[in-house]
């Protein structure tokens, strides 16, 4: 090393740092008119963002994704305040609610995450009461996720959602169907006729086909009713296996509780047993981990020694 450096001396060469190197290019590039890309990105792929703007907004609602009236959706933990001492005032403190800041956490993470242009790890089962902020927090993820970019479809309820399942397959088993007019000519498509003073009922899918929403890079589906429980898991358990296969994650909002859906015991054991996970594993998107936040009466003594908010309610 010490020959090399002599002979670096004799013949007056220097060495330059990568730095300084980079940067007189970047000078040089500019005087010449030209752009140089190095190591260093322009644009930072995981940089958050807080505020959507209008734009954004306004598309989301001219590509159908959210309806107009959610075109301002946003999960604000302060709402939800305001509607919990409301709800507690009206019922006189009857209610107590339960694993509040789970809900709001992950719903926030799960927000953070978007915003910062990665998709959740794992599919999730959120529960909580009208009044949580669900629908909004539903419709601020979507709009962010096109804002950044990801394949979106709209929030849709899985009774729905299994609707446009059978009409698509409907469609993929009688492809060469033909339906006659009243010429006698043939036509491919069911005409939507009025029989006397009757009318034929017509399904209503939407402007999203099933595939968009099995291939959506990250999808919000919802329950509707216990009375639907058993199309509503079967429905979840094959989204789920297909969304699963592609790596999709698959976020799933009821308001109502568990319990009626895993006391049943064949639904328990052909679906949920099967599409449950009950660790918060890294990249499980065929199974949903769930996390509830629930109202309880507050009976006698029950809630004796837990602390809680004297105005909301929430346990602590």
């Amino acid at each position: 090393m010490d020959l090399l450096d002599d002979t670096l001396d004799k013949l007056d060469l220097t060495v330059e740092e990568l730095g300084d190197t980079t940067e007189k290019l970047k000078i040089e590039a500019e005087q010449a008119g030209m752009n140089l890309y190095g190591t260093e990105k322009e644009v930072r792929q995981h940089e958050i963002f807080y505020h959507l703007t209008a734009s954004d907004r306004d598309q989301a609602v001219t590509e159908g994704i959210v309806p107009k009236v959610y075109r301002d959706s946003s999960f604000n933990e302060d709402k939800i305040t305001e509607n919990l001492r409301a709800q507690y005032v009206k019922t006189k403190g009857l209610y107590k609610v339960y694993k509040y800041r789970e809900y709001i956490n992950l719903c926030i993470g799960i927000l953070s995450a978007i915003r910062m242009k990665q998709l959740p790890s794992r599919s999730y089962l959120i529960g909580a009461p009208n009044g949580f902020g669900k629908t909004s927090f539903v419709n601020e993820c979507l709009i962010t996720l096109r804002r950044q970019g990801f394949k979106v479809a709209p929030y849709i309820s899985l009774w729905e959602l299994a609707q446009i399942r059978v009409d698509n397959e409907q469609r993929i088993m009688n492809p060469y169907k033909k339906f006659k007019d009243e010429g006698g000519n043939h036509s491919y498509t069911e005409p939507n006729t009025v029989v006397g003073y009757l009318k034929k009922p017509e399904i209503v899918t939407g402007r999203f086909s099933y595939s968009e929403y099995i291939n959506a890079d990250c999808l919000f589906v919802s329950f509707t009713d216990v009375i639907s429980k058993d199309i509503e898991s079967h429905t979840l358990y094959q989204l789920l296996s297909i969304r699963g296969a592609k790596g999709l994650p698959t976020i799933v909002m009821m308001s109502t509780s568990l319990e009626p859906y895993e006391n049943d015991r064949t639904l328990k054991e052909l679906v949920w047993d099967e599409i449950r996970t009950y660790d918060e594993l890294k990249y499980c998107y065929d199974r949903v981990y769930h996390v509830s936040c629930y109202k309880r009466k507050s009976i006698g003594l029950e809630n004796k020694d837990k602390e809680f908010d004297k105005d909301t309610g929430v346990v602590n």
